[in-house]
């Protein structure tokens, strides 16, 4: 933006000089006429009646003074000519510097305007681009700037309400249960102190995942780039995940159209989208479904890491902000499920700091659905 508006202001002082130009130019031009116009119309008649005089004088004092009347008349109508032509001129080049002034600064000073309401949080701040080319660019570009203002504001108010409504239901569960146990509504038992421990332990997650996405939204996260194999690591995620497998009794494939695929990226963090992905791909497949890992070449140099489930599918509508943080396609039954619905945004992230990619892509409800991991080739 900054460099844009001293590009921009080189080509508007430019244009200040040749609207300064344009102006003389107008005045030089007006001058010319309006002397010329009191010449024709004003000369003859003052100079006419001593020339006749003159033709008409006898004697040589008579002559001398003829001549003499007739170079002061003459004189004076010049001064007088420049006189109205100047003064004429000038109102004429002040008109013409007045509009071409306003044509460049009012922009200038609505967008400075605009500019100040925006630092005072007025994020809905839009100018209207001006006809000057230049101008309008800058303007479009502040309107940019204060659209992108905008969102993020929103997503800093959307965050916080989130963020406020996750923590409100383990804390108001946990509340109840101990307002029960001193009121003898609940015993002291096993299972009782059970339950309010899963409420803490899916309490702490969340704090622990709000963490990891403010470390990676804020480019902290440390990143160990190395070339490694890809199909090992699948088999590492599926073994940490393998108990659940067999409990859903969900079939699983790994393949790839080259066993020795490597990537260049981080290995732990590679690992920690495929714990996520592959553990939404089991929430979402129901009993007796399938996952298929396929890795690929894709284009540009990258690695196409594809996680296929035969489950729930997602709705077309959905499918856009499945990234976002705290975004459920089914609200209710993710809550019940543990999720704190900010793990695909950690993932997406993580993806681009190594130069990579996360994307989804579902058919419908029911029809299962693809997420694919983009990593740069070794």
């Amino acid at each position: 933006m900054l460099d844009l508006i001293r590009r921009q202001l080189s080509h508007l002082r430019w244009q200040i000089v040749t609207s300064q130009l344009l102006a003389i130019g107008v005045v030089i031009i007006f001058l010319m006429l309006l002397t010329r116009t009191i010449f024709i119309s004003i000369i003859p008649t003052g100079i006419e009646p001593l020339l006749a005089n003159l033709t008409q004088s006898a004697g040589p004092e008579e002559i001398q003074q003829a001549q003499n009347d007739l170079m002061v008349t003459f004189r004076n109508v010049v001064i007088f000519s420049i006189l109205v032509a100047a003064v004429g001129a000038s109102i004429i080049g002040w008109g013409v510097s007045l509009v071409l002034s306003r044509l460049i600064l009012n922009p200038l000073q609505r967008l400075s305007s605009s500019s100040r309401r925006i630092v005072e949080g007025r994020y809905d701040e839009r100018i209207t681009p001006p006809l000057t080319v230049e101008l309008a660019e800058v303007a479009n570009q502040f309107n940019m700037m204060a659209e992108s203002l905008e969102t993020v504001e929103k997503n800093r108010i959307s965050l916080i309400g989130n963020v406020s409504h996750e923590l409100r239901t383990p804390l108001t569960s946990l509340q109840g249960y101990v307002e029960g146990l001193q009121d003898g509504l609940f015993p002291g038992d096993e299972e009782t102190w059970a339950i309010m421990g899963m409420e803490l332990s899916r309490l702490k997650r969340l704090v622990a995942d709000l963490q990891d996405l403010s470390r990676v939204e804020g480019g902290s996260v440390q990143l160990k780039l190395q070339d490694f194999p890809v199909l090992p690591l699948v088999e590492q995620v599926h073994s940490q995940l393998q108990a659940k497998f067999v409990t859903k009794k969900i079939a699983f494939y790994a393949d790839g159209s080259d066993s020795g695929i490597e990537v260049y990226a981080d290995r732990d963090r590679t690992y920690q989208i495929l714990i996520n992905l592959l553990g939404n791909a089991l929430r979402h497949t129901p009993d007796n479904g399938a996952i298929t890992i396929y890795v690929d070449y894709d284009i540009d140099d990258q690695i196409a890491i594809s996680i296929i489930d035969d489950g729930e599918g997602i709705p077309a509508e959905s499918i856009p902000y499945l990234f976002e943080r705290f975004y459920r396609v089914d609200p209710s039954r993710s809550r019940q499920s543990g999720g704190s619905g900010i793990g695909l945004s950690i993932s997406r992230q993580l993806a681009r700091l190594m130069n990579g990619e996360l994307k989804a892509e579902s058919e419908g409800p029911g029809e299962g659905s693809t997420f694919t991991l983009l990593l740069p080739s070794a």
